[in-house]
Parts: structure tokens; C-alpha cells; sequence
């Protein structure tokens, strides 16, 4: 092609034009202008286009619609649109535009579209989630236009579906730089996504943030240069980044990888955590050794730490503590806060924490503060008896003379004793105030998250040990909890006929054909094999996985050979609402056109007029064969299996080719019908049973239908035989949904099951139980270590009753000697050492008993019921 041709001209303004031309002059000596760029860009400049058939048609405005249509749709799957434009052109003409270097930029003929994909890096979305969830905003600036940029942004998960109808989330770059000073300030904090931006408009976003207290850019070519360096926070890219982008910012991410910058976001926090944290061990330290000091100077005239304790405390301990938490790692729990702002301070963000307080911690601090105001009480009380029987000369000393005697007495003599009696109220204060609570609830949370690990539970959040204990109600979804995960399909059933799997001579070729079809075009799951020798490996969901490995090993389905026979020409992917994906395809043999249904067998059914026997022949479905599809579904639901439906339709060209691009949904063609097992999970009936007579509520949430859901729980000991016929006890999350509040308070306790569920409904549900004053575990994937939520709690219980029992001894014992005797027995030192030592090896002792099985017996501790009662 270069050597048929010699370029004449070529002009590179894409940054800001968004498109790219050149002229050349073939080797018959005609000269031709191509244009390439962005499509609207092009589009604009073009007044008629070509046809596949190399017919040139004038372009009105509805062509040019249609066209805009066409740019919008591709835009709207995530892809780069890039339109090619081309002018013959005469010699004058180009002689013409040669003077002043300008290429002709109208009357052109477009010559096709092509589509770009730049999939999102795997772990970008969850890298965007943990960012968000932390408190930082996501903002995309990108030269791609609206439609693409808002695509790619909900594919990401900057936005979030429905956010994109936002007024002001998504605004393109022209419209920012256009808007006065005091709007960008304003409208700055709701922009998500800035399309077709230049280098000018990246740099206005940047400095309007930061003027408002924000912000940290990444990026990778020059043009991004004076954004990354006006930031707070420059991160180019390390391997497709210039070296002006990386001389420009701070941080450089070596794998390009935004997930990466989640996790230096995650260090950052850890740096300043740690920081935090070591300031708080220094001034603990340093302040008691400030107080001990200057206490004992003004009372004794001396001080009790010298010179070189005071040098050893901040060399040595100043320095292993730094060494300790420089070298913490940083934790996920740290992407839970808000950001620090720049005008908060230090100190105060240490202890901070917004979190919901576990119902341990709350009866902790109310035990506390309660037990704390007796120890004042008791404190008072003995510091005004000591003070008056010292006064009123009824005490004495050590040789039996009275220590206060009106003006003969000392004024060094009266500060002492005051002094003397001060501390021993002092004192009494210190050892009432329980303070070994924290070293007991420190010690024993992370021992028994250690030793969970080794149980098969991981625990994120130290407080979710303890909570664990408290549990009422555990909802858990089926799929993968209460069940293995490892679907097979075991039934297939074929009009009215329940098929053998390994047997489908009998069937139609043509329906098989059609199953076929609809299995491997409808379908986000995959095939691999490595060679004809080697084993099939399946990838997707586990339905997904159990479908294709059905249709592959039993129907012999070459699933490469089914795509490259059709082309997809729309998808429209699967609804947790509406339980079904479909697919619009053309046979490239034969053109025609077909839509594929597949989803929640009755979801399928009451899409159907119609349906396939084996031999090939289509009935139609009246109310009665209705019926019987109906109780076939109900059967293998009764039977613990998901019941899946395949439905199709042969459709017009005329239809296909409307502009209404939603499936047909009604008037489909059953094809059959497949029971796909997932069996229960080894031992979680008798965890259920455990759970149950623990005094906790398991209830199943779950998207299956109201038979597979109530078969499952009846397996799995969630309902016992005979329950499920209780009114309420299994109910839809359409129906629960639409109860009334009080009607849902009313209810939620009885509900066993909630089936064909949603996320809203779930959400509803824990709500609901919450308000009821129920302590909610939510169970996705593992069973919850409820033996071990109990364990941490009653040692803590344990730890409780040992504490106050020694601390009360020591408090009556001082206060009864204080008010009869005039002194107290237990010296300061004495109780200290109580304190300290007895408290610190009773925590270390408790924190490791191991969870006895009579922990199970017993009903869960409520959230209003008191820590001491219960011991």
C-alpha cells in the first residue's frame, strides 16, 4: 500500500481534534484525502457514506441518525468508536489547499466504524469498591466521548447503575471549561466521569479540587504532566507512562494496574495509622513519667525517676516501640474509616471510631462507667472520713501520738498526711476502676482469632469474634453455605418426557440442535481443551459450569463450532429480578434469525405459547399442558433441584431490525427443561440442629423458587417435616416485599425460608430483625463458629468475675479499715501489684480456654441483658 502511493500531506491534531488526516496520490496519478478519528468527529464532516456494496448514498439527516445511533450503541458496549472518511480530490483543489497547509474537512464519504474493546483489568472494579468504601472519590477523565466513558465508568463501578441519569455526573470537557469559576467550585464534587477532556481540562478539575481540600491523579502520557504535578498526589504509569509523566509525579505504579493504587492508598493509611499509634505509646509514657514527677517534687521535694531512667525510657523504649509499629502491616479494616482531613489533628484521630458498637462493647463500657462511679463514690467517702477524723485529732501515729493538734502541728506535717490520704483514695479509685477489662477483651479476641484460622474461619473484624456469641438469627443463602457448590445436571425433560441423559438418540436432531444452540450462545460461561486427548475444563458459574458440562459430555455439544456457525447479534444478560438472559442470533448458513431464552424454569414457562416433543413436533401449549409443565417443574423442585428452562423463537429480519433492540418475549417455543442437583453440604444438618437448640434462628435466603427452597431447607433440617406447611413460614421476597412495615415486624420471625429473593429483599430482612433487637450473622460462604463467639465471651465473662471479685475484696476491705480504723491496710504498691500482675496472668490464663460443647446449650446472650448477671 506505501509503495503504491506517495503522501502529499499528512495532519496530526488529534489531542485536541480527536482525528488524524493525510493526503497521497496513487500510482494513476489521483489524489485522495483520508480522514481517521473520533466518529462524531468524522461524521460531521461527512455528507455521504458507502454501502457494503460499494454504492455511494447521499447522507440526510435520518441516515446520519441512524449512523449517531449506530456510534451511541458501540459507545454504550464499552468500545472506542474510530470512523474513516475519504475525498477524491482534483489537482487544482489540492493545489488550492496547499498554500495554506489545510486539508478539505467537509463533503467527505464515510467508509466504515470499527469498534475498540479495552476490557478492564481484572481487579479494577473491587480496587474502585475498597476506594469508595474507604471514603475517596473516583473521578475518570478520558478523551473517549459520553457514551463510551459512561459505559467503561459503570463497568468499573465508578458509577453505579442508575447514577449515570445523574444531572452533572457525567459531563464532557468543552461544557467544564466553559462553565464560570464559581460553577466549576460548585458542580466539581458531583462530577464521576469528564469526557472528551483535554490536557487544559484535566489540570481545571485538579486545581478546583484541591482548592477544595482534595486530590491525587494518576495518568501515563505527557499531556498529563501538569495535572500529576499540580496534585497533592502524582501516580503515573511504569510501563506505558512517558518519563515526563513519571518525572512529574509522586508514586509510579509498576504494573499499571489501577487495583494497585488501592493498595498504595491502603499503605499510605497504614503509615499514618502506625504513626498515630506511636504517638499514642510516647505520650502514655512520657506523660505518666511528666506526672509521677512533678507530683512528687511538689509534694516530697523529690523525684522518684532519675536522670538515666528517664534516658532509658525514651532510648530504649521510644525506639523498640517505633521499631514495632513501623513495621505493622497494613489492614483491611483501615479502608473502612473516612480519610483524614488536613485540618484535623493527630492526637484526636487516634482512638476515633464511627463503628456500631458490638453488644459486648457496649455492656463493657456501661460496666465500667458504673463500677468506675462506685469506686468514686467509695473514694469520696473515704477521703472526707479520713479528712475528718484527721482534723478532729482522732488519729494517731506509729509511737500513739495524736498526728494533728490544732496550731502546733506543722504546715509539712498537715501536706503529708493530706498528701497520704489523698493517695490512699486515690488508690482505691485505681483498683475499683477495672482496668484489666481492655488487656482481657485484647488478649482474648486475637488468641481465638488465631486459633479460627485454624477452624476454617477468618476473621476480618477483631469485635466480630465476640459478636459471634450473642448471634440470634444467622440468614444464610443456599448456594455454596448449606450446599457444595458442585452443580450437576441430573434430569432432563423434553416436552412431557423425562429423558435419560446418556440416551438422546430418540430425540429430534433438529431440537437437539436448537438445545444446543441456546446452551452455547446463551451463556457467560466457557470450554477448554488443551488437546482431543485431554479432559474438558469448564469456566463460569457453578449453573453455568453444570449446564455446559451436560450439554459437552452428554449431548456432545462442540461449543466452538456452535459460534463460529452463528453470529450474536445482541445479548441481553442475565436479571436477578427478572431470572433470565437471552439472545438474539443469525445462522450464517442460512441468515435466519433466532432469539434463545434461558432462565428460572417458570419464569421461561409463562413466556411460552408452544412446545417441542421429542420427535420434533411443536404443540401448542394450552392451560391444561400448562399444567403439566407446571407440576414437572414442581416435581424436580420437590426433589432439591434448580429447575432451568430453554426456550426459542424463529423471528423475521423485518423484526430484528427494529429500532426497538428488546428481545421478544412472549409467543417462544419451549425446548426443554433441566434439574440441576447441588447437594447439601457434609455435616451442616447437624449444625443447623446445633445452631437450633443453641437457642439461635437460621432462616434461608435464597433466589430459587418457593418448591427447590423449601425441599433444600427441608434437607438441610431448616424446616422441620411437616413445618413447611405453616403459614409463613416460606415466603416469596416479592411478597415479603410488599408487606407493610408493621406487617414485616409482625412476620419476620416466623419466616423460615425467603424465596425467589433479591438483594433489597435480604437487606429488608436483616433490617426487620435488627429493629427486633436480634444480634444478625449474615452467612455468604462459611459456616459461622458460633461455639467460638460464645467461648470469647464467657471468658471475658470469666475474667469479669475474677477481677471484681479481687478488686471488691481489696475495696471493702480498704473502705471498712479507712472508716473504723482511720488507715488502710493495702498500701498503694500493695494494690498495684494486684492490679498489675494478679489481672494480667488471670487475662493471659482465661484468654486461652478452649469452647466447650456445653457452650451450646445454652440460650444467646441478648443485647440488653447485663455482662455480671450472666456470668
Amino acid at each position: 500500500m506505501k509503495q503504491s502511493c506517495q503522501i502529499l500531506q499528512s495532519k496530526l491534531q488529534f489531542t485536541e481534534k480527536k482525528e488524524w488526516s493525510f493526503i497521497h496520490e496513487k500510482i494513476d496519478h489521483t489524489i485522495h484525502v483520508h480522514w481517521k478519528g473520533a466518529a462524531e468527529m468524522i461524521l460531521a464532516m461527512c455528507s455521504s457514506y458507502y454501502d457494503a456494496s460499494g454504492l455511494m448514498k447521499e447522507m440526510d439527516d435520518r441516515e446520519r441518525n441512524k449512523f449517531g445511533q449506530i456510534i451511541q450503541d458501540m459507545a454504550a458496549s464499552s468500545l472506542r468508536c474510530i470512523a474513516f472518511a475519504h475525498q477524491q480530490i482534483s489537482e487544482d483543489q489540492y493545489e488550492d489547499g496547499k498554500e495554506d497547509k489545510t486539508l478539505r474537512e467537509d463533503c467527505l464519504t464515510l467508509l466504515g466504524l470499527v469498534g475498540i474493546k479495552d476490557p478492564c483489568r481484572p481487579g479494577v472494579k473491587k480496587a474502585v469498591d475498597d476506594c469508595q468504601r474507604a471514603g475517596v472519590n473516583i473521578k475518570m477523565i478520558t478523551g473517549d466521548n459520553v457514551f463510551t466513558a459512561r459505559a467503561i465508568a459503570i463497568e468499573c463501578g465508578i458509577l453505579k447503575p442508575g447514577a449515570e441519569n445523574i444531572i452533572g455526573a457525567v459531563v464532557e470537557g468543552e461544557e467544564f471549561r466553559n462553565y464560570s469559576q464559581e460553577q466549576r467550585m460548585e458542580k466539581v464534587d458531583k462530577i464521576c466521569v469528564l469526557a472528551r477532556s483535554s490536557p487544559l481540562d484535566k489540570l481545571l478539575m485538579v486545581k478546583c479540587l484541591k482548592q477544595k481540600g482534595h486530590v491525587a491523579v494518576t495518568g501515563d502520557g505527557t499531556n498529563d504532566a501538569p495535572a500529576l504535578k499540580e496534585a497533592d498526589i502524582g501516580l503515573s504509569m511504569g510501563i506505558q507512562g512517558t518519563e515526563v509523566a513519571k518525572e512529574s509525579s509522586d508514586i509510579v505504579i509498576l504494573d499499571d494496574n489501577f487495583a494497585s493504587v488501592a493498595t498504595v492508598l491502603r499503605w499510605g493509611r497504614c503509615v499514618y495509622n502506625n504513626i498515630q499509634k506511636f504517638i499514642q505509646f510516647q505520650l502514655t509514657v512520657n506523660v505518666a513519667a511528666l506526672v509521677i514527677n512533678f507530683v512528687a517534687a511538689v509534694s516530697a521535694g523529690e523525684v522518684p525517676l532519675t536522670a538515666v531512667q528517664l534516658l532509658w525510657v525514651t532510648l530504649i523504649m521510644n525506639t523498640l516501640g517505633a521499631l514495632a509499629l513501623a513495621t505493622e502491616q497494613p489492614a483491611q479494616e483501615l479502608m473502612e474509616k473516612n480519610p483524614v482531613g488536613r485540618t484535623e489533628t493527630l492526637i484526636t484521630n487516634i482512638i476515633r471510631d464511627t463503628n456500631e458498637q458490638t453488644p459486648l462493647q457496649a455492656s463493657l463500657n456501661e460496666e465500667t462507667s458504673s463500677i468506675g462511679k462506685v469506686g468514686l463514690v467509695v473514694a469520696f467517702l473515704v477521703l472526707v472520713v479520713l479528712l475528718v477524723r484527721y482534723f478532729t485529732g482522732n488519729t494517731q501515729d506509729d509511737s500513739g501520738k495524736t498526728e494533728f493538734n490544732g496550731s502546733k502541728t506543722k504546715a509539712d506535717d498537715i501536706v503529708n498526711a493530706v498528701v497520704g490520704i489523698v493517695a490512699a483514695a486515690v488508690t482505691i479509685i485505681v483498683v475499683a476502676i477495672p482496668v484489666g477489662l481492655p488487656l482481657a477483651v485484647t488478649l482474648t479476641l486475637p488468641y481465638s482469632m488465631k486459633r479460627m484460622v485454624k477452624d476454617q474461619a477468618m476473621v476480618r473484624k477483631l469485635p466480630a469474634c465476640e459478636t459471634m456469641g450473642s448471634a440470634t438469627t444467622i440468614c444464610t443463602d443456599k448456594t455454596g453455605s448449606l450446599t457444595t457448590n458442585l452443580m450437576k445436571v441430573t434430569k432432563f425433560s423434553l416436552g412431557q418426557e423425562s429423558m435419560e441423559q446418556s440416551d438422546t438418540s430418540s430425540v429430534s436432531p433438529y431440537v437437539l440442535e436448537l438445545i444446543k444452540q441456546g446452551v452455547a450462545l446463551n451463556t457467560t460461561g466457557s470450554v477448554y481443551r488443551e488437546s482431543p486427548e485431554s479432559r474438558f475444563e469448564f469456566a463460569g458459574s457453578p449453573t453455568e459450569k453444570a449446564i455446559l458440562s451436560w450439554a459437552v459430555l452428554e449431548l456432545n455439544m462442540d461449543m466452538e463450532q456452535m459460534k463460529q456457525s452463528c453470529q450474536i447479534l445482541q445479548v441481553e444478560a442475565f436479571n436477578s429480578q427478572k431470572k433470565r438472559s437471552g439472545v438474539l442470533s443469525m445462522k450464517k448458513i442460512d441468515h435466519t434469525i433466532h432469539v434463545h431464552w434461558k432462565g428460572a424454569a417458570e419464569m421461561i414457562l409463562a413466556m411460552c405459547s408452544s412446545y417441542y416433543d421429542a420427535s420434533g413436533l411443536m404443540n401448542e401449549m394450552d392451560d391444561r399442558e400448562r399444567n403439566k409443565f407446571g407440576q414437572i417443574i414442581q416435581d424436580m423442585a420437590a426433589s432439591s433441584l434448580r429447575c432451568i428452562a430453554f426456550a426459542h423463537q424463529q423471528i423475521s429480519e423485518d423484526h430484528e431490525r427494529k429500532e426497538d433492540k428488546t428481545l421478544r418475549e412472549d409467543c417462544l417455543t419451549l425446548l426443554g427443561l433441566v434439574g440441576i442437583k447441588d447437594p447439601c453440604r457434609p455435616g451442616v444438618k447437624k449444625a443447623v440442629d446445633d445452631c437450633q437448640r443453641a437457642g439461635v434462628n437460621i432462616k434461608m435466603i435464597t433466589g430459587d423458587n418457593v418448591f427447590t427452597a423449601r425441599a433444600i431447607a427441608i434437607e438441610c433440617g431448616i424446616l422441620k417435616p411437616g413445618a413447611e406447611n405453616i403459614i409463613g413460614a416460606v415466603v416469596e421476597g416479592e411478597e415479603f416485599q410488599n408487606y407493610s412495615q408493621e406487617q414485616r415486624m409482625e412476620k419476620v420471625d416466623k419466616i423460615c425460608v425467603l424465596a425467589r429473593s433479591s438483594p433489597l429483599d435480604k437487606l429488608l430482612m436483616v433490617k426487620c430483625l435488627k429493629q427486633k433487637g436480634h444480634v444478625v450473622a449474615w452467612l455468604k460462604k462459611v459456616q459461622i463458629f458460633l461455639r467460638w463467639g460464645r467461648c470469647v465471651y464467657n471468658n471475658i465473662q470469666k475474667f469479669i468475675q475474677f477481677q471484681l471479685t479481687v478488686n471488691v475484696a481489696a475495696l471493702v476491705i480498704n473502705f471498712v479499715a479507712a472508716v473504723s480504723a482511720g488507715e488502710v491496710p493495702l498500701t498503694a504498691v500493695q494494690l498495684l501489684w494486684v492490679t498489675l500482675i494478679m489481672n494480667t496472668l488471670g487475662a493471659l490464663a482465661l484468654a486461652t480456654e478452649q469452647p466447650a460443647q456445653e457452650l451450646m446449650e445454652k440460650n444467646p446472650v441478648g443485647r440488653t441483658e447485663t455482662l455480671i448477671t450472666n456470668i
